[in-house]
């Protein structure tokens, strides 16, 4: 590991006194991007890069993949590259396939070896907590990005892999993973985002409308969860409303105390009446399949994650997943707005070998690697998927890419601090808890104590 490496370079931001505001993720941000900058100068990037700039069309060709040996070679002082991957238990004989292909096309070299070693669990896999003794190669989400900078715990990825990564993934997927521009992991799977899953035996083809389902839902003494006194959750119909939240990582605009959040507000108010009576409010996400095996709940808004466990409680055959419903806003039916949500592949910046570290990343989220995961798990590529018809034709596919034009980006829209604040601030709780009791004028005051935004910053440490 190169834990011993220095951040202060020539040309390095610096405050200019111990009063000046920065952000944690900011100095983070330096510190990694200088810690890159060292890494750069390695002449196995110096090799790369300067392939990468001739032959930029084709990471696969002939010439492209000498060069990439020529370049893991030069880091190899001692003939040995040895990468760890942290994964999960389920998934290791996966990877520890995918480890195979990368040597069978990298390390037929006689210059070096190439040992791929599988962490699955305890030491070595908590990248985002102590990157320093963890796994040169990791998964997280997008809504870990902040966290993992702020950390230090995930490197920049280079120009040139980031060039071939957005040739094949969509332009969501990577805004997933990129900062100020700068690119921190390899998309693998657009998993995480929010979805309807449904009962069948219950709804039929009426589930356009949530007061609708709501209805049906009540007549058959089950309930739909979503959770609207989660302001994750909830931000859902605030945006449906016309809310504009914005987290530009320095300011979190919040944008509920506006006529779209009070109609929004309104909504859920009028919704919150149905408590008890075909809606369920509150709720973990990690007990929804449990409510479906009770036969507590017959659809939930949830995230798509939670789609395999629904099946198995209920039967594939019974389960229906859908984009999510309307619901009416100011007496207009309005879709509902959601957060997609995408697996990532991280390369831990102290790697004692950053290139074969970040070359394995993007190969084992790679087009080919990416439907692999597909077949082997359902988790849905985030990659463009037009030449790929047996997977757009796959229900959650479908379900995801109709919710595409109604979903943000979690880290660009929302910060962890919104999420804190609002449930502090407990004005979405009381809402709900009203059960519809609110007046206008108490949604109002409730309103006007949500601040208007949350500044990210935060002061240097000395």
């Amino acid at each position: 590991m190169l834990a011993g490496l220095l951040v202060c370079c020539s040309g390095c931001s610096k405050a200019q006194d111990d009063t000046e505001a920065v952000s944690d993720s900011v100095r983070m941000e330096n510190e990694i991007e200088n810690r890159d900058y060292l890494n750069s100068l390695m002449k196995s990037w110096e090799i790369f890069n300067a392939a990468a700039q001739k032959h930029d069309a084709d990471m696969d060709g002939e010439t492209m993949i000498n060069a990439v040996k020529e370049a893991i070679a030069s880091e190899a002082p001692q003939h040995r590259v040895t990468i760890t991957l942290a994964c999960e238990p389920e998934m290791a004989a996966e990877y520890h396939r995918l480890a195979g292909e990368f040597k069978w096309l990298y390390a037929n070299d006689d210059r070096y070896r190439i040992e791929v070693e599988i962490l699955s669990q305890g030491v070595g896999c908590d990248n985002l907590n102590d990157p320093k003794n963890s796994a040169d190669v990791f998964f997280y989400d997008d809504t870990m990005v902040d966290q993992a900078i702020a950390n230090g715990a995930v490197a920049r990825i280079n120009d040139h892999m980031k060039a071939f990564s957005s040739d094949f993934n969509t332009a969501d997927s990577i805004s997933a993973c990129t900062i100020n521009g700068k690119q921190y992991g390899f998309p693998l799977s657009a998993a995480g985002g929010e979805v309807l899953i449904y009962d069948k035996r219950i709804f039929g083809s009426d589930i356009s409308s949530l007061e609708q389902m709501i209805a049906k839902a009540n007549a058959s003494g089950k309930g739909i969860l979503y959770a609207l006194g989660d302001p994750y959750y909830s931000a859902g119909v605030f945006m449906a409303a016309g809310c504009k939240p914005l987290n530009d990582g320095n300011m979190q605009i919040i944008d509920y105390n506006t006529d779209a959040g009070l109609a929004a507000a309104g909504t859920i108010n009028r919704l919150a009446q149905y408590q008890g009576k075909g809606l369920k409010c509150d709720g973990r996400n990690d007990e929804v399949a449990e409510g479906f095996a009770s036969g507590t709940l017959c659809a939930a808004i949830t995230d798509s994650d939670n789609l395999p466990a629904i099946r198995l409680a209920i039967g594939e055959e019974n389960t229906g997943i859908a984009s999510l419903p309307t619901v009416r806003i100011n007496d207009k039916d309005t879709q509902l707005h959601s957060f997609a949500g995408f697996d990532l592949v991280g390369v831990n910046p102290y790697s004692e070998f950053p290139f074969t570290a970040q070359l394995f990343a993007y190969f084992i989220s790679n087009p080919r690697s990416q439907v692999g995961l597909y077949y082997s798990t359902g988790k849905i590529p985030a990659m463009d998927l037009s030449e790929y018809t047996a997977i757009t034709e796959d229900a959650l596919c479908k379900a995801m890419q109709d919710q595409a034009p109604f979903a943000h980006i979690r880290h660009t829209t929302i910060s962890a601090e919104f999420l804190s604040d609002l449930s502090l601030q407990n004005s979405l709780s009381q809402l709900v808890s009203s059960h519809g009791k609110c007046s206008k004028e108490q949604i109002t005051t409730l309103l006007s104590a949500i601040p208007e935004k949350i500044s990210l910053v935060k002061n240097q440490d000395s």
